[in-house]
Order: structure tokens, then sequence, then C-alpha cells
């Protein structure tokens, strides 16, 4: 997992993002999991209804993944969102333990 975000990041990051982010990366000191599956839309990156829209100072998110392995122990998660009102597809780092959060077990 970590893996494709750090490819995202070294891509796409901001200078402040790889600077701060990529060498813990390398060094094993910082995990990322993607988080894409919703329960109404799957895998399917078109139609992924998680929104973003702007709130003060950053972004307010509203919605629901599904299926994150390793999210628990995870530092940050790499999320696929529609942001603002045209719904633009993209990806958001958030920290794991940012309030706001929460995690729950899979049952089956």
């Amino acid at each position: 997992e970590t893996i494709a975000a750090t490819d995202v990041i070294a891509r796409h990051g901001t200078a402040e993002q790889k600077e701060r982010l990529l060498p813990s990366i390398a060094e094993g000191r910082l995990k990322i999991v993607p988080a894409v599956t919703e329960a109404e839309a799957g895998y399917d990156p078109g139609d992924i209804r998680v929104t973003a829209v702007p709130s003060g100072n950053g972004w307010k998110v509203s919605g629901r993944k599904v299926l994150v392995p390793h999210a628990a122990t995870a530092d940050l998660i790499l999320l696929a969102i529609r942001f603002g009102e045209d719904g633009s597809l993209g990806l958001a780092l958030i920290e794991r333990d940012r309030a706001g959060i929460s995690l729950r077990e899979h049952s089956t």
C-alpha cells in the first residue's frame, strides 16, 4: 500500500509533502494505506461518493470507505475523493488519528 502512495506523493505532492514524507517512508517509519472502496461504489473510481468541500482553511470530508486493509496501523490514509462543487476526482492525504476519522472492523 505504501508503495502506491509513495509514487503519488513523489509525482504530485507539494514540495513540503515530499520533503516531510518521502524520507520517513523510505526509512520505513511512515505507513500509508489507500482508501478507495465504498459500499455503494465498490472499487470503481467513477462511482466514488465521498466528498470534500471547502471549509475554513481546509476541507470538510463527508462519506465512508470500506475494506481499507491495515488502516488501524497506518499513519496516513490516501483517500480517493470528489472535491468541490464540480465533483472532480482526486486524492487527499489524511492523518489516521485526525478528529472525525473512525475505524471499525469489517464483519462478514
